[in-house]
């Protein structure tokens, strides 16, 4: 989330250095996708603690 995000946005920073003429209300609609499956991941494992748990157990069996 971090590199999506203002202030730190720097894939925001990258993409309008790479795209000068495409204007930044463009960039976010095609990055909220993405940051909404990134806040939905990180809702579950702030809410369903266990769910951290589950992968490295599952490795130990």
């Amino acid at each position: 989330m971090g590199l999506i995000m203002p202030p730190n946005g720097l894939a925001l920073a990258y993409l309008r250095q790479a795209a000068p003429g495409m204007p930044a209300a463009s960039i976010w609609k095609g990055i909220a996708p993405y940051f909404g499956i990134q806040l939905v991941v990180l809702l579950l494992v702030l809410l369903i603690a266990p769910l951290t748990q589950w992968l490295p157990a599952a490795m130990n069996q």
